[in-house]
């Protein structure tokens, strides 16, 4: 059984940072979806991202 290394106050700010920036990597992925699909949906396109399924109609 390997044993458990405690993390240094600054270790645990820098993964709470990936984990954060993670988050905030997929909500925006998710608001250029919502922007391009509420831009065709202006056009009379039907437009649905591959990545996520997001589309209006």
């Amino acid at each position: 059984m390997a044993s458990v290394i405690p993390q240094t106050p600054l270790q645990r700010l820098y993964e709470q940072r990936e984990i954060l920036r993670a988050r905030l990597d997929d909500a925006l992925f998710e608001l250029r979806c919502a922007i391009r699909a509420e831009r065709e949906r202006v056009r009379g396109v039907v437009w649905c991202c591959e990545g996520c399924g997001f589309a209006i109609h």
